[in-house]
């Protein structure tokens, strides 16, 4: 029911049914995986952070779990040497994973190792066709100076995903310039 409910967008009645879940067995890592992500949906990101952590607390190779702790720390940029661990470890465990390379190039975007940042991007823009990555590509870009680049990939994600106002936002940005 949790799933359905889920699947349905009944963010509030998913919830719900993950802390019965929860409250029946405190140890199910998925269902706190689940009751995280959902938190993270409804913008309760220190709930969605304490979820994440019991997630791995009670199966440290959650994957899950691991990728989605380390991005939420990446995008609020802190405590980026643990996001590090934490995507590596999912990286381990599912290393040709789209979203966790995006994790990890995000990682490495936020703590300033540009490089890194880029050649992780690449491979999963190559593994994985979703605007939140060429997003992130078009923001190293950016940051590299390699404005062409940046417009391209933004514009990229904004095909995959056309109500994407970060990309549509940053590209006027560039117009401006």
């Amino acid at each position: 029911l949790g799933h359905l409910n889920l699947l349905g967008g009944n963010l509030e009645k998913a919830q719900e049914q993950y802390s019965i879940i929860l409250k029946n067995n405190p140890d199910d890592s998925d269902a706190h995986f689940y009751s995280g992500y959902i938190y993270h949906e409804l913008s309760q990101i220190e709930n969605a952070v304490g979820e994440f952590v019991k997630a791995i607390e009670t199966n440290p190779e959650n994957t899950l779990a691991l990728n989605s702790l380390s991005y939420v720390y990446a995008v609020k940029g802190e405590n980026l040497d643990k996001a590090l661990i934490l995507v590596k470890k999912a990286l381990e465990i599912e290393p040709s994973n789209g979203a966790y390379l995006d994790t990890l190039g995000w990682v490495y975007f936020k703590k300033g190792d540009l490089e890194n940042a880029l050649r992780f991007l690449e491979n999963a823009s190559v593994l994985l066709e979703d605007a939140e990555i060429f997003e992130h590509l078009g923001d190293v870009h950016s940051a590299l100076g390699v404005n062409d680049l940046a417009k391209k990939n933004w514009q990229r994600s904004l095909e995959i995903e056309p109500k994407r106002q970060g990309g549509l936002d940053k590209i006027k940005q560039l117009k401006v310039k």
